[in-house]
């Protein structure tokens, strides 16, 4: 298996066929994903106006409303539920961020283990999510 201080980013994780969200969910400690910052978080890290991830780590109020998220943002988002890295949220604002059926299926699949049992206030409104989301 990979370790997150092998990764440059998550196309090189894709292009050894590993799924990111199995490895940041099975693989890979938190620690390490504390203090390794792969280019597409970096991106994520700046469009969402955060710091660090430590800090977005103890933040109970995330408001991502807005930021039009990429592709690659979406699957972050995904990959730091599957960490645990967004357990302290006790309010998630996404709306706003084109996000469609199939990226927040990926997300909440992610958070299935209770990632996000302390957050009380999921916005996804006025995202592209129709009945199968």
């Amino acid at each position: 298996m990979l370790h997150m201080q092998e990764v440059e980013d998550v196309s090189s994780l894709k292009a050894v066929g590993v799924d990111v969200r199995t490895f940041l969910a099975e693989g890979c400690d938190r620690g390490s994903l504390m203090t390794v910052y792969t280019t597409e978080i970096d991106a994520f890290m700046s469009r969402v106006g955060s710091s660090s991830l430590l800090s977005v780590r103890h933040a109970s109020l995330l408001e991502w409303s807005n930021k039009s998220f990429s592709d690659s943002d979406h699957e972050v988002l995904a990959m730091l539920c599957a960490s645990g890295i967004l357990s302290s949220a006790t309010t998630l604002e996404l709306s706003l961020n084109k996000l469609d059926n199939d990226d927040v299926t990926a997300f909440l699949d992610a958070c299935a283990g209770g990632a996000l049992e302390s957050v009380a206030t999921l916005d996804l409104s006025l995202n592209k999510i129709g009945d199968d989301g």
